[in-house]
C-alpha cells in the first residue's frame, strides 16, 4: 500500500515536472522573440527540472522493471554464470534483483 502511494507520487511529480519544463520553455521563447528581453533563468531552471525528471523517471522505470539492461554483455557468459552476472549487474547498478530464487533477498520491491 505504501509502495503504491510512492509509485503514484513519482508519476505525479514527473508529470508536473515535465509540464513545468514545457511551460518554462514556452515562456523563454515568448520573452526572447516576442518581447525582446530574454529571461535569464529559463535555461537554468529547465536544466534543474530535467535532472529531477531523470531521477524520478528512472525510479518509475526501475519499479516497473522496464529499465534498460545490457543483454549483449550477459549473452557472452556461460549459462552457469549467466544468473550470477545478472544479479551482480543489478547490485552494482544500485538495485537488488526481485528474483525469488535467491534465498538472501526476501523483498518484493526495493525502495531507492
Amino acid at each position: 500500500m505504501v509502495l503504491d502511494a510512492i509509485g503514484r507520487l513519482d508519476v505525479w511529480v514527473s508529470s508536473i515536472t515535465m509540464f513545468s519544463i514545457v511551460c518554462i520553455s514556452i515562456w523563454g521563447v515568448v520573452t526572447r522573440y516576442f518581447l525582446g528581453n530574454p529571461a535569464g533563468w529559463v535555461g537554468e531552471l529547465s536544466l534543474a527540472l530535467f535532472v529531477w525528471l531523470t531521477f524520478f523517471g528512472t525510479s518509475i522505470l526501475a519499479r516497473r522493471g522496464e529499465i534498460v539492461n545490457i543483454e549483449f554483455l550477459l549473452g557472452k557468459f556461460p549459462p552457469g554464470l549467466s544468473f550470477l552476472s545478472k544479479d551482480c549487474l543489478h547490485c552494482t547498478s544500485g538495485r537488488l534483483s526481485d528474483r525469488s530464487d535467491l534465498p538472501w533477498i526476501q523483498t518484493d520491491h526495493v525502495l531507492f
